[in-house]
């Protein structure tokens, strides 16, 4: 695969090997149902994903989707993070960007009601089959932009997940089609649209509630250049995440010259080497009572 100069360069800039492409990424099964786990040990030899107790590594995932439609779900173990961050237990939680739906289907497992939002028809075809393929019942599916998205009397959310629509840097296996795309022009276009969603987001978050924003991109402009903009907000405030397991690094404290918020540390860079996945930035914000 041959990268652009201009590519290669914010690589080196941000400390990554372009080499991190030429390897595949571990893919995982998430299991709904406790009962199979010894099978899928035995029979498949899966092993456990150090920081998500429902995850288990595997080389044949596509053959134990076959045997268990209803009760796994193949997914890039690091799409795990930004639900745990979210911590939706027993609440009622927004999706705005959720189709297909990988992690929303992680959510409804967890929190008392779900309402996942997507722009795209056909990615939300997608998320209904996966609902009734899964019979998840904890849940309103909308189709609307989510910068515009609002809801009748004012309703609010306890967690939001703004999972953003991104370059897609991180995701290695499909870096060719990230590629074709890929340009400065773009990324400065996306970060725009993710401040619009993400301050969107904010508006329909609870006080005291907790908002986490996700991509799987490693462009600054799209990660810790957005989460400085919702900061500005003299009612949001950054929170660690801490999961157990997960290697990661701190985020960015500036890139071109320009200084992000001093709390920006807080947020998590996940990069490929770091645990045989795919790329994510993770950043977990509370809506302060003031």
């Amino acid at each position: 695969m041959q990268f652009s100069s201009e590519f290669i360069k914010r690589l080196e800039k941000l400390g990554i090997n372009p080499d991190i492409y030429s390897k595949r990424t571990q893919k995982a099964v998430q299991i709904f149902d406790s009962s199979i786990e010894e099978q899928l040990k035995t029979a498949f030899g899966v092993y456990p994903v150090p920081w998500s107790s429902e995850c288990y590594f595997t080389e044949q995932a596509n053959e134990i989707f076959r045997e268990y439609p209803d009760k796994v779900f193949i997914k890039d173990p690091i799409s795990c993070v930004p639900v745990i961050a979210l911590e939706p237990g027993e609440k009622e939680v927004l999706d705005i960007c959720a189709a297909p739906g990988s992690k929303t289907i992680d959510i409804c497992q967890k929190a008392e009601w779900v309402v996942a939002n997507d722009i795209d028809r056909n990615r939300i075809k997608r998320l209904r089959e996966n609902v009734k393929r899964y019979n998840i019942r904890n849940i309103t599916i909308t189709n609307k932009d989510a910068r515009f998205l609002k809801f009748k009397h004012n309703m609010n959310f306890d967690r939001i997940l703004v999972d953003a629509p991104c370059s897609g840097e991180g995701i290695i296996n499909k870096i060719e089609k990230t590629m074709k795309l890929w340009s400065l022009k773009r990324i400065q276009r996306l970060s725009r649209m993710q401040h619009q969603i993400l301050t969107n987001a904010w508006s329909l978050l609870k006080p005291g509630g907790i908002l986490v924003y996700s991509t799987c991109t490693f462009s600054p402009e799209e990660n810790e250049a957005v989460i400085s903009g919702l900061m500005k907000n003299n009612n949001a405030g950054l929170e660690e995440i801490k999961i157990k397991g997960l290697a990661s690094s701190h985020s960015l404290t500036s890139w071109n010259g320009k200084q992000f918020h001093k709390d920006i540390k807080k947020c998590l860079r996940i990069y490929p080497q770091h645990n045989g996945t795919n790329g994510f930035f993770v950043a977990k914000v509370r809506k302060l009572i003031i």
